[in-house]
């Protein structure tokens, strides 16, 4: 794993840990285990404003390192969309298009 790591790195990539363990705790361990090296970061629940899995964790951390959202593999992308659906938009956009539908079936004339 650490020389698949380290091979990213050395492609370009930028790495970072995204954890709900304070940061200094989490870059301890890492160092401890001989795995901090491929990263470029560390970002524990302490420096940011929402926890995983709530995607402003994950946005958070990867500008924490300077990488770039867009260049993001779309698991990544999918990733965040999959944790704002349940939090807020999905139900939302369920409840609206729920009242569409019935608002459509009552207009029809059906029950």
């Amino acid at each position: 794993m650490i020389d698949a790591l380290k091979a990213l790195r050395a492609g370009g990539a930028k790495q970072v840990v995204c954890t709900n363990k304070p940061t200094d705790l989490s870059l301890s361990l890492l160092t401890k285990l001989g795995m901090a090296g491929p990263f470029d970061g560390v970002v524990g629940i302490d420096a940011v404003t929402a926890a995983k899995p709530n995607a402003a964790h994950l946005i958070e951390a990867v500008k924490a390192v300077g990488g770039d959202l867009a260049r993001s593999p779309p698991t990544f992308q999918q990733r965040v969309i999959a944790d704002f659906l349940p939090e807020v938009y999905f139900p939302a956009h369920l409840r609206r298009l729920r009242e569409r539908l019935r608002a459509s079936r009552d207009m029809l004339g059906g029950s």
